[in-house]
């Protein structure tokens, strides 16, 4: 770290950004001694948690006198977080520091140039302050690789921040930043937010620009990765992706992102709104916590004069193979060009090595598996081998028709929105990602729908709710799950927020309405995290 900085100014850390752009507007408080907090922040717990791959720490703070400067001399014309410090996600381009996705081998040469998204905050008047950490080239729900490190989560340094936008979610949830950018193909928004009890939003698939990101899985089209806003509060998400939706901030003409409004959050009534409640979506049991939670949430809004109505998931089984047929359709050649001629983390090994397995010894495999009591990760070695054009093409299809049955289930119900878990457990152990991957089906699956999809911070895990979960004891994957559960009294629990696509503002809506009922920020929030 080329500075070292002491927090200056009372209550500083932990505001919404919201709240602190209008107080550097008013001139209470200085664009210089917000950064200057929140490097503070940052510097206390990156030994620890280390959320942050790269920092700009000096040059943050320079932009802060130039923010202050533009306050004194009275300029009228403010960007809505004109002074406010952010982070960003690794994979983000930022001039003068590299993207690396977490590859030994990849060039550690600075960035010339900026990501759109990152752009447009920073012409409202952001000021990033660091890119944060990731998962190795952002493959798992687990932020660690041999370049940058392991961020652990900020509630439990045994467990993990979640991924591929972990490092994000950690930043935030410890106060060193009030807004950050990451970025969602398989719930890598959703889930940190969920471990680390913050707010995130995937926007509707297409809403956001994704051509220019840093990719991964490289000319995949079964779904699509979203650039998405992070935060301690809704109210900065619904601002973040404001900004990212504006018009006529940047010249650049986006090549995917069609002309559809973002709609405004304010304008949506929950009185008389009808939410489906999904507890458990057939594929992967929750635990005792989190089906409380997304009790808990549905209440909240039936006290505020929604509709509440169960919602089943149609053929849950046949979705998640259309998942992972069509994500691991390439039978990893992208990830072992990716990570060729360098250094892979034990998470990037096992998946190759489940790749390479011939057709023939995939189906014998997953059938001795099966048949020895180990049937989840039967499916997953028979889900995801190399496809051939036809077969793309015919799940592709598959695709199709199964959100065709979805979509039939939603307007039967009449549905403007559903609440459900993010993920099956609380924050896993450190190296439970792979056993787990079965467990973020809630994740998973609204990706082939291309829905909005939020998470909102609810409650926390009791200690009597440990145990609560019967599990089989023969099931690896099952028994990865019990572990998962045991110890985590305290540690955070979020809900998910679905709604059809282009109504991102119901998302938002429904988000805060949950927010507002559950008293999160008043309680949890100011908990002390990352002792």
């Amino acid at each position: 770290m080329g500075v070292t900085m002491t927090a200056k100014g009372p209550g500083i850390v932990g505001q919404a950004a919201t709240d602190l752009a209008t107080a550097i507007a008013n001139g209470t408080i200085s664009s210089r001694d917000v950064v200057q907090s929140h490097i503070a922040q940052l510097q206390s717990i990156q030994s620890h948690i280390h959320p942050l791959a790269h920092e700009r720490f000096e040059l943050a703070l320079q932009q802060a006198d130039v923010a202050d400067d533009a306050i004194r001399s009275g300029l009228e014309t403010l960007g809505p977080l004109h002074g406010v410090p952010i982070t960003i996600k690794e994979c983000f381009a930022f001039p003068g520091l590299p993207t690396t996705l977490g590859l030994t081998h990849r060039s550690h040469a600075p960035n010339t140039q900026i990501d759109p998204h990152v752009l447009r905050l920073c012409q409202a008047g952001a000021i990033v302050l660091a890119k944060t950490n990731i998962p190795q080239a952002m493959y798992y729900h687990e932020t660690d690789n041999p370049v940058y490190g392991r961020t652990t989560n900020p509630w439990n340094g045994d467990r993990v921040a979640g991924g591929s936008s972990g490092g994000e979610a950690a930043a935030i949830a410890t106060g060193g930043s009030p807004l950050g950018l990451g970025s969602d193909l398989g719930g890598s928004i959703r889930v940190p937010c969920h471990f680390c009890g913050i707010v995130g939003l995937k926007p509707t698939s297409g809403r956001l620009e994704n051509s220019h990101m840093t990719a991964n899985f490289r000319g995949f089209e079964g779904f699509a990765v979203q650039p998405g806003p992070m935060a301690r509060y809704v109210r900065d998400v619904k601002l973040a992706l404001r900004v990212l939706c504006e018009d006529g901030l940047t010249r650049r003409t986006s090549l995917t992102a069609p002309p559809v409004k973002c709609g405004d959050p304010d304008s949506v009534l929950l009185r008389g709104m009808r939410v489906g409640v999904l507890e458990d979506d057939g594929f992967f049991a929750p635990s005792a916590a989190i089906r409380r939670a997304v009790r808990e949430a549905g209440q909240l809004l039936a006290d505020q004069g929604a509709t509440i109505d169960t919602f089943r998931l149609p053929d849950v089984r046949n979705a998640m193979q259309i998942y992972f047929q069509l994500i691991a359709a390439d039978g990893g050649a992208d990830l072992r060009r990716l990570t060729k001629g360098g250094t892979s983390t034990p998470q990037i090994r096992r998946i190759l090595l489940a790749t390479r397995l011939p057709a023939w010894s995939r189906r014998m495999t997953a059938a001795v598996l099966a048949a020895s009591g180990q049937s989840r990760w039967g499916d997953l070695i028979r889900w995801t081998g190399p496809l051939t054009a036809d077969q793309m093409w015919q799940w592709t299809y598959e695709r199709d028709r199964y959100r065709a049955r979805f979509w039939q289930a939603w307007h039967h119900q009449q549905l403007d929105a559903l609440i459900c878990p993010a993920h099956a457990v609380p924050a896993f152990g450190h190296g439970q990602s792979t056993d787990l991957l079965s467990a973020a089906s809630y994740s998973l699956w609204p990706m082939l729908m291309g829905m909005p999809a939020g998470v909102v911070p609810v409650t926390r895990v009791r200690a009597e709710e440990e145990r609560q979960t019967p599990r089989s004891t023969w099931d690896a994957i099952e028994r990865a799950a019990t572990q998962a559960e045991v110890g985590s009294a305290g540690m955070p629990i979020g809900v998910q927020v679905l709604a059809p696509p282009w109504r991102d503002e119901v998302v938002l809506r429904v988000m805060q309405a949950v927010e507002d009922g559950a008293a999160w920020n008043a309680s949890a929030m100011n908990d002390s995290v990352g002792d």
